[in-house]
This record gives structure tokens, sequence and C-alpha cells, in this order.
């Protein structure tokens, strides 16, 4: 029953901090949101940065509900990279303004409370950063796999620092969702984006034959 209601909390604050930026909403708006009393949501959420990170979190575990069981599916390092492009554009773009809102707008005043509240900005953005690192880390983890397993099978370049180039590879598709987020190259759909990013990524780390 108490994960219920903190599920739906996240859930509901995650569509207020969307619409209404982080700034601009309370935790008495999202009290009265979730019909419940500012005492309740304080038992399950000590404050608003606490329960924003919960709903950063959450944005984070639903994009990986959506992408894992496709890559479990698949097998070889080249069509896990394609599906995992592919499922990233468009759960991006599926979400455009949410992310957008959640993960620059909301975090950028994040930020600037911690600072205003008595940390230092090192202080601040190490902290806060950890929202972003720990799911980054696991993505790192998962492409580095991949790419031991293609140094093991032939097909990567085995001189290569398979942690390093996952950390590119990582990289560079965080900057193409940037471009589906800030609805640049409106034009061009997902399919074609994954594949451009797909061929852009591979040519450098696979073996002529592969």
């Amino acid at each position: 029953m108490k994960k219920a209601i903190r599920d739906y909390i996240i859930q509901r604050s995650r569509e207020l901090f969307g619409t209404q930026g982080y700034r601009y909403t309370s935790m008495e708006g999202i009290a009265q949101s979730c019909q419940v009393s500012k005492p309740t949501l304080y038992n399950y959420f000590s404050s608003k940065q606490e329960l924003f990170r919960e709903v950063i979190r959450s944005l984070h575990r639903e994009m990986d509900q959506r992408i894992m069981p496709s890559l479990e599916e698949v097998r070889g390092f080249v069509p896990r990279l394609r599906v995992l492009i592919k499922k990233s554009l468009v759960f991006t773009e599926e979400n455009r303004e949410m992310i957008r809102v959640l993960l620059f707008d909301a975090y950028i005043h994040f930020i600037n409370e911690s600072i205003q509240s008595g940390e230092s900005p090192e202080t601040a953005f190490q902290k806060q950063g950890c929202l972003v690192r720990e799911h980054m880390d696991r993505q790192i983890r998962l492409l580095t796999g991949w790419l031991d397993q293609g140094v093991r099978e032939g097909t990567v370049i085995p001189e290569r620092d398979t942690r390093l180039m996952a950390h590119a590879i990582l990289g560079t598709i965080r900057e193409f969702l940037l471009l589906r987020i800030f609805n640049h190259y409106p034009d061009q759909n997902c399919d074609d984006m994954a594949r451009e990013i797909l061929e852009f990524i591979t040519r450098g780390i696979l073996k002529e034959e592969a």
C-alpha cells in the first residue's frame, strides 16, 4: 500500500514538474494534486529536492523498461546497438517535452536551489550530478560488456579500450538525443537518424570484415 502511494506521488509529481517546471511546483501543490495532506507527503519525501530526484529516477527506469526487453531479444554488438539507438530515439521523441523540462529547465533550478541553501557550486553539481551519473554508469557497463564480447568474437578491433569506447558511443548517442529533445532536424525520422548514428559509431570500432 505504501509503495503504491509513493509511486502515485512520484507519477503525479512528474506530471506537475513537467508542466509547471521545478521552480513553480510546490510541495503544497503536489499534496493537493495527490489528494493527501502535506504531513503525509513529507512522510514519504523529506523535501522537494528528494522528490525531484525520485522523479528523475522514475524517468530513467521507464526508459530502461522500454529498452531492455528488446535488447534481450537480439544477439551481437551491432544488432544490440541498433536497438539501443532506435529505442532511445523513439522514447525521446515520445517524451520530448517532459525530458526537456525535467532534465534541463528543472535541473538548473534544482542546482540553483542547492547553492542558495548554502552548498558550494562544486558540491551542488557533484551531489545532483549523481542522478545522471547513476543511469550513465549502468549504460556504460552495458556497452562495455557488448564491446568486450565483440572483441572475443572477433568483430570489434581488439586494440581499443572498450570502456573508453563505451563512453564515446554513449556520448555520441546522447548528443543525437539532444537534437530530438530540442527538435532540431524535425523532418528526419527516427529510423533514418538511427541508421546514420549506427554507421557513424561502428565505422571506427568494427573490423572491416565485420
